[in-house]
């Protein structure tokens, strides 16, 4: 069941914190003397400090932390470095009175907030703004990664091995030491990029609940896409509440009730949640993308074990029941694993039947299916020139069948994009008979400059 233990921050314990602060610079610290520089330091530093210790508020004991205020102290409001540390001391010491939350001390907390935002998606100047982190200290921290996989080059790495190394050794042994762990798991676990969107999730909203809870709230979700309101799914969810790991706080099912439903509506403001014209709710495509890599494998399984008795009438029927996001990435999976007539058989009774994205995924799958060289013959009449784009770019993975000759007819479509694509496919194949139309497209000035530029490429390709 869940409990309520989550950190309250109110305005009063914010205008508490901003008073603390200022202390420390007007009282502890003399404060500045002209009227400009007290003003700066009310409207802006004070502000922007309280915003970060507010959105960090488990790491007012935290080493890394402590870095990260030095930083902005001497790169944002140009303390001397032999200000800036110990003024950052007393801030830290200063909220440290104030806390109620439960810190985090291990240096590697800041760095894994920051690279599993990253990894899941997130630009730079977003973290920035989420955790009120310099600009310039997460830079320094991404060109640091990347130097530092520059030097694993792929393989396994050691703590010792980067310390031999004089440029890695200068981002210090705990950095490091970070490193060489999150790559080791972003290298071995196919799935880290979608647990780290999941963690991160966990800690936004601040409830007592772990990864799998929210990964079985989704799959519960998508068990009824499109079918359940707000108020139906939470009776659904109660199973989640009662197998949760957490130590229970709220005993009565009114207020796990409650809670539910607030979670719900927390995770339509977050996006991960959508409600459809009707109020039913549906996974949203951050969602299902992230859940796609835990769901799929089952999915598949499910599918192909139809396509294996040949009913395809069925298996198209539980297709359809699936989130878009998920039914995109089916396509992919059923490609990889179950090559067969049955796939081609099962791809090309979906094709116009679901949505245009699965439709250009389907063509693409096709390109990669032993038998898929037919449905893409007759996608080259298609009417839709996205498709027949799509078509001549998959032409080019089948080197074994006659596709040149199709490929050259394709150089007459009307759409550009169907061109470039047949250009691009006949480049790849380092089609020597193509040489003398792809030499006329490269000369004729009427033609788009990107399709005569990619027959140039073709043209080097094949002669290379």
């Amino acid at each position: 069941m869940l409990g309520n233990n989550r950190d309250v921050w109110t305005e009063q314990r914010t205008q508490e914190l901003s008073t603390a602060l200022a202390a420390v610079f007007l009282e502890e610290w003399g404060g500045p003397r002209s009227p400009l520089a007290l003003q700066y330091l009310h409207e802006t530093i004070i502000p922007n400090l309280e915003q970060c210790f507010s959105a960090n508020r488990d790491l007012w004991s935290n080493p890394t932390f402590l870095q990260i205020i030095d930083w902005k102290l001497r790169n944002q409001y140009g303390y001397p470095q032999a200000v800036s540390i110990n003024l950052a001391e007393d801030l830290m010491q200063a909220a440290r009175a104030l806390s109620m939350s439960a810190q985090r001390q291990e240096p590697d907390v800041p760095w894994r907030r920051i690279f599993r935002l990253w990894f899941s998606g997130e630009s730079l100047p977003n973290i920035a703004e989420k955790k009120c982190f310099p600009l310039e200290y997460l830079d320094l921290l991404q060109l640091r990664w990347k130097m530092f996989k520059k030097f694993a080059g792929g393989r396994a790495i050691s703590i010792e091995a980067c310390l031999q190394n004089a440029e890695l050794r200068e981002f210090g042994q705990a950095q490091l030491d970070f490193f060489c762990r999150f790559y080791t798991l972003s290298s071995n676990d196919h799935l880290f990029c979608e647990k780290l969107a999941l963690e991160e999730l966990v800690e936004q909203i601040g409830l007592p609940m772990t990864v799998e809870d929210y990964l079985a709230l989704l799959e519960v979700v998508h068990a009824n896409e499109g079918k359940l309101a707000k108020t139906e799914l939470v009776k659904e969810l109660r199973n989640i509440a009662r197998n949760s790991r957490v130590d229970t706080t709220l005993n009565s099912e009114q207020d796990q009730m409650r809670l539910l439903a607030e979670l719900l509506n927390i995770l339509v403001c977050l996006n991960w949640l959508q409600e459809n014209k009707a109020g039913k709710l549906t996974l949203s495509e951050k969602s299902a993308g992230t859940i796609a890599g835990f769901l799929l494998p089952k999915l598949a399984r499910n599918i192909i074990a139809s396509l294996t008795q040949g009913d395809l009438s069925t298996a198209a029927s539980v297709y359809r029941t699936y989130n878009p996001t998920l039914q995109e990435r089916l396509v992919e999976i059923l490609a990889q694993e179950f090559n067969s007539p049955a796939t081609v058989d099962f791809l090309s009774l979906l094709f116009k039947q679901v949505s245009r994205k699965v439709d250009m995924h389907i063509v693409v799958a096709m390109g990669r299916l032993d038998c898929g060289f037919k449905f893409l013959v007759r996608g080259l009449a298609d009417s839709d020139s996205l498709v027949r784009a799509t078509v001549c770019s998959a032409l080019g993975n089948l080197s074994q069948h006659p596709v040149i000759p199709l490929l050259i007819q394709q150089l007459q479509d009307p759409v550009a994009l169907v061109r470039l694509e047949a250009v691009k496919a006949l480049g790849k194949l380092e089609a020597n008979e193509a040489k003398l139309f792809l030499s006329q497209i490269a000369d004729d000035y009427t033609e788009t400059a990107m399709v005569r530029e990619s027959a140039l490429t073709a043209l080097q390709a094949i002669q290379a």
